[in-house]
């Protein structure tokens, strides 16, 4: 099993997405492809899992032996590492660096040799269960929580390592705190990934690793609260008439607003009332001639 780190390096992702499991007979050529995004300078490291020495280092090879090498597809953008004449004691799991001062960014290859005994063990492997899981959101400042569970069919797994985008994380103050539990009876060991006051950096893939080499990974995204607001443009209403967008205005001193006396049941109001009027002046003013004559 493999994983492909996916936090952007200096604004890109580290690598494109290419195989990550390979199936060779015995004899064949295996290439195992590696295509880093944004080198700038940096150098390509390939070497296996199991060993502190690399293979090669960009096109330099490190092996004794010709069958092993890197092999560059500019076009492409590829670094890949070239196994001919594949034997059965070249298969496991290799990783791909992009080594600098600052990071030291990696990518897992799985090679299986068929035709030979250790295929078997390859299959076994995948047998043998590792799962993580736990705090898939988290809002800035909240705590994350992920637990990772290896079991070994026949043999108990004795640590497991936790990354996150592919740079190896340690305890570390009240920041991170890493615990581990082992069952014997079970196989199983458990190790409790904690990361408090969470920041957007500590979003991205979470990957752990028994000492026995399975994989498992998570991705865990961190929210900025406040500034997604924003974007959505969220906030409370001024009034109730403010989620509209419209503003009603005041009122005037006839009790019209200015919206109220321009719509049309407002000006038939108006009109009536000086109806009104002007027939009770007239009914007044044949009275007064009538009762009161000159």
């Amino acid at each position: 099993m493999a994983f492909t780190v996916t936090l952007p390096l200096y604004g890109k992702h580290p690598f494109r997405k290419t195989p990550s499991s390979y199936k060779v007979t015995v004899g064949q050529t295996a290439v195992l492809r590696c295509a880093p995004t944004n080198l700038e300078g940096r150098m390509v490291i390939w070497k296996r899992v199991t060993d502190s020495e690399p293979l090669t280092v960009n096109l330099e090879s490190f092996y004794n032996t010709d069958r092993i090498k890197a092999q560059h597809i500019t076009q492409e953008n590829q670094w890949n590492l070239v196994i001919e004449d594949v034997r059965p004691q070249d298969a496991g799991m290799y990783e791909c660096q992009i080594s600098s001062k600052q990071k030291n960014l990696r990518e897992f290859f799985t090679l299986t040799v068929i035709g030979s005994e250790i295929e078997e063990e390859t299959t076994l492997a995948a047998k043998e269960g590792i799962r993580v899981s736990g705090t898939k959101y988290a809002e800035k400042g909240e705590r994350i929580n992920l637990i990772c569970n290896g079991t070994g069919q026949y043999h108990l797994p004795t640590a497991i390592d936790w990354f996150l985008n592919g740079n190896k994380l340690t305890s570390r103050g009240s920041k991170i705190k890493i615990k581990d539990n082992v069952d014997v009876r079970s196989n199983t060991v458990s190790s409790y990934l904690e990361v408090n006051d969470a920041q957007l950096t500590d979003g991205g893939r979470y990957v752990c690793r028994t000492s026995q080499l399975h994989i498992a990974s998570f991705t865990v995204t961190v929210l900025n609260y406040e500034k997604d607001n924003k974007k959505r443009g969220t906030g409370f209403p001024e009034g109730p008439d403010s989620s509209s967008g419209h503003k009603r205005n005041p009122l005037r001193k006839d009790g019209f607003s200015s919206d109220d006396k321009n719509s049309a049941p407002a000006r038939h109001t108006v009109s009536g009332t000086v109806s009104t009027w002007l027939f009770v002046s007239l009914v007044i003013g044949l009275l007064r001639h009538w009762l009161f004559p000159r």
